[in-house]
């Protein structure tokens, strides 16, 4: 009962009620904008996390022409950091408008040599009265102003957004959710640990900066990778300045997945994967042919004299174009025992098409000489029987300039379709083809059960009259 009591009776679950005639003290007031601001907080942390909403970008050169593209714009030593909104690990937030900022606008300890330093922001807040008049007492303070205070730390080291790790435990879905939000007391992954802030109270800013800012200096967010350098003029003070190099923001920063960037994500618009475009077979992949087949000598002539033409939306490192992520196969009626055989149609050569270095936008496959001789002029064909053609792009072992796989999706498939990416699978089209009509009859019956040696002989004859 005791206990039932103590948690009626806490503060964080009481608000006011208003009523006529009511007397509101400033103890009241207060005490009504504090409960606002903490469930403010937590509703910003439970629910959007902690990291960068908005901006913070560092100005720098756009000119791609001039030996400054990409370096920090500088000005007197300063840089610009423009329009910014940030969660903080307490839930508060970090709003600021826009502005130069110099080492001596720095909170905490100032640089005391060059490199690489990481630029953080804090949150931050200092007493002011209604006219910002300076000097006043406590008691003529009117305002609290909110704000943000930067500070540098030696050193830059990339912001860990990786998920965590799960070791060798075997876990469920809902399983990962319960254990990931903390709502099981023993679990194998942790939950993340701004979510253990939404039961704490924030400490007040108490460390020092400039213009009598007080900031909490253990709940900072990384903004980017600055590099400083000493000041020409070693009697000015500071005696460290920004350098005019380049920022490295990105890697360095965690950020708030907004509903819209999720969306965005889930889509993946984050990646531009390379698909097959083209290919020089595609009228032959009307769906219909394994009713009515490929006619013979339509496909034998372009097998012969054009071979398979591939082509990609991107270009395609041309390393990874080879036999063992491009083949052809022939699925054929085994001469005897009426099985299909599986024979991969042998490519002589490679020739890429829009060549640029190392990558090309497609792909022209030749098939061998012998093999043509063999197979598609000589009476003894394996085609003498109905068979079907498959085309296999391995999207696995195929890069792009990106080093992405390549996405397999089938020719002209809608990309807005979400959830249907498939990245790194096998692209396969087949068809069928009507067999090679040899004399006016197949070469061998079904009763058949071996060569014969007169007819291995003629069929050696075909392939060398037609070689030489």
């Amino acid at each position: 009962m005791s206990q039932q009591n103590e948690i009626c009776d806490a503060d964080w679950n009481m608000r006011p009620i208003f009523q006529r005639n009511q007397r509101l003290t400033p103890d009241r007031l207060n005490r009504i904008h504090e409960h606002h601001n903490e469930r403010m907080r937590q509703l910003m942390l439970g629910v959007a996390g902690v990291g960068v909403v908005y901006g913070f970008a560092i100005k720098t050169y756009h000119d791609k022409q001039s030996d400054r593209y990409g370096h920090c714009v500088c000005e007197h030593g300063k840089i610009y950091i423009s329009c910014g909104l940030a969660i903080d690990c307490y839930g508060r937030s970090l709003y600021w408008p826009g502005g130069w900022i110099g080492i001596s606008d720095i909170g905490g300890c100032l640089p005391e040599k060059k490199g690489s330093y990481t630029l953080h922001v804090h949150y931050a807040e200092r007493r002011v009265d209604v006219d910002h008049r300076c000097g006043c007492d406590d008691g003529d303070v009117d305002w609290v102003e909110e704000g943000v205070v930067f500070t540098l730390t030696p050193g830059c080291e990339k912001e860990n957004n990786k998920c965590p790790p799960l070791g060798e435990k075997c876990i469920e879905r809902d399983a990962y959710i319960c254990e990931r939000l903390g709502a099981v007391d023993e679990h194998c992954i942790d939950p993340p640990e701004c979510l253990e802030n939404l039961c704490q109270i924030p400490p007040e800013p108490c460390a020092t900066a400039p213009c009598d800012w007080l900031y909490s200096a253990n709940s900072g967010l990384s903004l980017a990778c600055v590099s400083v350098c000493a000041r020409d003029d070693d009697k000015c003070d500071p005696a460290f300045e920004f350098c005019p190099a380049d920022p490295l923001v990105c890697q360095h920063r965690k950020y708030v997945y907004r509903n819209p960037l999720l969306f965005e994500l889930i889509q993946g618009c984050d990646k531009n994967l390379a698909r097959v475009s083209d290919l020089s077979i595609e009228d032959w992949l009307k769906g219909d042919s394994w009713e009515n087949p490929i006619d013979w000598d339509e496909f034998s002539d372009r097998i012969k004299t054009k071979g398979i033409t591939i082509k990609f939306t991107k270009p395609i490192l041309k390393s990874t174009l080879n036999p063992a992520s491009i083949f052809v196969t022939a699925i054929v009626r085994e001469q005897d025992s009426m099985f299909k055989d599986v024979l991969r149609l042998p490519v002589e050569k490679m020739v890429f098409l829009d060549d640029s270095g190392d990558y090309a936008l497609g792909v022209r496959l030749v098939f061998s000489k012998l093999w043509i001789a063999n197979q598609i002029e000589t009476d003894l064909s394996r085609f003498s029987f109905p068979f079907s053609i498959e085309l296999t792009i391995r999207g696995a072992h195929l890069r792009d300039y990106c080093g992405d796989m390549l996405n397999a999706l089938p020719l002209h498939f809608p990309k807005n379709k979400s959830g249907q990416s498939m990245p790194g699978n096998d692209f396969v089209v087949a068809f069928c083809v009507e067999p090679k009509a040899i004399a006016g009859k197949k070469v061998y019956e079904q009763d058949d059960t071996s060569y014969s040696a007169k007819q291995a002989d003629e069929k050696t004859e075909q392939v060398k009259k037609y070689t030489d």
